[in-house]
């Protein structure tokens, strides 16, 4: 069992830049990676993703924590046009470390890419949709009835986005390790070359 945190993101192919760069930690006593949650500069909340979890609940908010969007910052940066969802904050650390760490010249298309993920596929909220104005967006899940889930929960607030469930089971991470970080970010530049328009906000929020 892969029970430190080194060697268990290590194993998940996370890279120390991603470590430094999301301030990644560890809670002993929780037996749990810490993730900072940061909104408009601020750190609002922590994060709890469980190296084991007995009850199959790999993440859970710190008490007195507002949940937020993991990189949710970043897609509201102006040079920011293409934002990539996923299902869990493993597999949008994936994303973000083969955007840019794959050893092949990126392309125009994904150096205007950023990543980012929910905590659990049942994070998603609808004031998270107005994030995403005048953005491409794709989005990426696994397989299995929560991936699917997660879909349709952020097609009741985005339209016009484009998505891709991984295939065999597999997550994004999972992929990425079984196939490599290129294909991975291959199948990106696929799927921004077609939403060619940013999303369409449908959420009930934005016209209140």
């Amino acid at each position: 069992m892969l029970s430190t945190p080194m060697s268990y993101l290590a194993h998940r192919g996370v890279s120390p830049d991603a470590m430094i760069r999301f301030d990644l930690g560890y809670d002993s006593d929780a037996r749990a990676l810490t993730i900072p949650a940061v909104r408009s500069g601020i750190q609002v909340g922590t994060l709890y993703h469980y190296l084991a979890p007995a009850d199959g609940c790999w993440y859970r908010w710190k008490p007195g924590s507002l949940p937020w969007l993991f990189n949710g910052d970043a897609i509201t940066h102006p040079s920011t046009g293409i934002a990539v969802i996923t299902k869990g904050v493993m597999d949008a650390l994936t994303v973000w470390d083969c955007l840019g760490r794959v050893g092949e010249p990126k392309s125009v298309l994904v150096s205007q890419a950023e990543a980012c993920g929910l905590p659990g596929a049942w994070g998603w909220q609808s004031d998270y949709a107005s994030l995403f104005a005048g953005k491409r967006v794709v989005v990426l899940v696994a397989d299995d009835f929560a991936g699917r889930a997660m879909l349709a929960n952020v097609s009741k607030d985005l339209e016009g986005f484009s998505s891709a469930i991984m295939p065999g089971g597999m997550d994004v991470n999972d992929f990425a390790r079984a196939r490599g970080r290129l294909n991975l970010r291959r199948l990106i530049e696929d799927l921004a070359d077609d939403c060619s328009e940013p999303v369409r906000i449908v959420s009930p929020l934005r016209a209140a």
